[in-house]
């Protein structure tokens, strides 16, 4: 049906100091060949996609031509490149793949950063879309790690160019997740999942008012809402060292601020069911190693595999957040309250990642059998979730090499029936952190998404550690 069809990330390097425009051309169309041979996703089509019976097939070959395109992007200026950076994920999230049974769906888009005084040389956003069928987060990060790898073996002499590579004849694919994971069910989760799923809803009962989640599933493709938000470096790892001072992670501290932003922006009388926050688990630690075959690395491995937790706030939660965040003069009171909301969800994620695989909806999704059914049965339906995050963590910078890894962006097509709200996070060793705020036209206004992309911003740049305590206190108008 389409209604999920991209994860994208984008990093963005800068090339060897003495490369010219044509020499890097090479070397990425040697090193995206290089790539499609070590990697096995991508090499296949998918065949019966729009049935309840996809199938991969094997090809014999692939022509570079049709996933490896170089663009323009004209602007000048970090703010105007990276605006017109968000335009193309935008209009390319809502797009369709074209032919999956002939054409693997994925695309390289090459963009090349317009030269500046203070950056005289040649700087590249590689843009690494793929159907969500072949790749999760992780996925797309296996992606730009061969490709890195290859860029510096090839830069030199990247030998052979032809657009068409002839593919094994043995592709070995990751196996499916319930080929893969030892799902323990227990009984009295098989009987409220169900119960939940199937039971009149006189007989369940219905809670005095659901969470907020933005307006009903509409599985109508709409133009998106994406704020692009950059965290310098510096205040990483300053955001870091307080993080660890009081014992958590960035990601249950996003999920509380992300709720403080939604507590400030929305009116209490759309909020008296709370909210649902969801936060993404990658499954790939929780394989059965005896299910692995031969010596796969299923970290190095495409696919889709991922869970994850969810996080219930209060409407009480919620008039606390929203009155810190009303008075700039409580700082100590907005303070505490932001890391007691976080320890509690970084709390909710750890009892999750303790008891994977077990009681998982992820063990049960085979049992679907007809999910074009289950998407036209969700509309006009709430949604489940207020906003989820996905963290893709920190991808590494390699110490050598004469490509140098400058930043990563990582964002999603907008889920049809999933959260109102997609917040996706990735940054790199010692350098900046990049958050992508998305939501679709009717669903979330793009006023609320701007504004959450702006608190985040503003209130991670002014979250700083005070030298003696390594304590955090907030500063600034953001609270007001």
């Amino acid at each position: 049906m389409g209604l999920y069809p991209f994860a994208a990330q984008s990093c963005q390097y800068s090339s060897p100091a003495s490369a010219s425009l044509e020499s890097c051309r090479q070397a990425v169309r040697a090193a995206l060949r290089q790539v499609v041979l070590e990697i096995p996703a991508l090499q296949v089509g998918i065949g019966a996609a729009d049935t309840n019976e996809p199938v991969f097939l094997r090809l014999e070959s692939l022509d570079l031509s049709n996933h490896l395109e170089w663009r323009d992007i004209f602007e000048t200026g970090s703010t105007a490149y990276d605006s017109a950076l968000v335009n193309v994920l935008k209009t390319d999230h809502i797009r369709d793949w074209q032919d999956v049974s002939k054409i693997p769906p994925w695309k390289l888009v090459v963009f090349q950063r317009p030269a500046s005084d203070e950056e005289p040389g040649l700087i590249f956003d590689f843009l690494f879309e793929a159907h969500h069928s072949i790749a999760d987060g992780r996925s797309l990060t296996v992606v730009h790690e061969h490709l890195a790898k290859a860029l510096d073996e090839l830069y030199v002499d990247p030998g052979e160019t032809q657009d068409v590579v002839t593919l094994p004849s043995d592709p070995i694919l990751t196996p499916s997740l319930e080929n893969l994971m030892s799902f323990d069910i227990s009984k009295m989760y098989l009987f409220k999942t169900l119960w939940g799923e199937f039971a009149p809803a006189w007989l369940r009962g219905q809670p005095a008012a659901l969470p907020w989640t933005g307006e009903p599933v509409t599985l109508e493709k709409r133009p998106l809402h994406t704020r692009l938000v950059t965290i310098p470096a510096k205040a990483v790892s300053r955001l870091l060292e307080a993080c660890r001072a009081h014992s958590t992670t960035i990601t249950p501290l996003l999920n509380a601020l992300i709720a403080a932003s939604l507590a400030r922006q929305l009116p209490e009388n759309s909020t008296l069911g709370g909210f649902r926050g969801f936060t993404v688990i990658g499954l790939r630690p929780f394989a059965d190693k005896s299910k692995i075959p031969g010596t796969t690395d299923l970290k190095q491995c495409m696919g889709d595999m991922s869970t994850g937790v969810g996080h219930d706030l209060s409407p009480s939660t919620i008039s606390n957040l929203r009155t810190v965040c009303k008075n700039s003069s409580d700082l100590e009171d907005s303070e505490a309250l932001i890391w007691d909301l976080t320890k509690r969800m970084g709390s909710e994620i750890k009892a999750r990642l303790a008891v994977l695989p077990k009681d998982d909806i992820t063990g049960l999704l085979q049992w679907v059998s007809d999910w074009f059914k289950r998407a036209r049965e969700s509309e006009g339906k709430p949604r489940g979730d207020t906003w989820e995050l996905s963290n893709l963590g920190t991808m590494s910078t390699a110490a050598e090499g004469e490509w140098k890894l400058r930043r990563s962006i990582f964002s999603q097509s907008f889920s049809a029936f999933g959260p109102a709200i997609s917040v996706n996070v990735s940054t790199v060793t010692a350098g900046p952190m990049a958050i992508s705020v998305i939501s679709a036209d009717g669903v979330v206004s793009s006023e609320v998404i701007d504004e959450l992309g702006n608190d985040l911003e503003t209130w991670l740049k002014i979250f700083l550690p005070q030298a003696d305590s390594g304590s955090l206190r907030l500063r600034g108008t953001a609270w007001i």
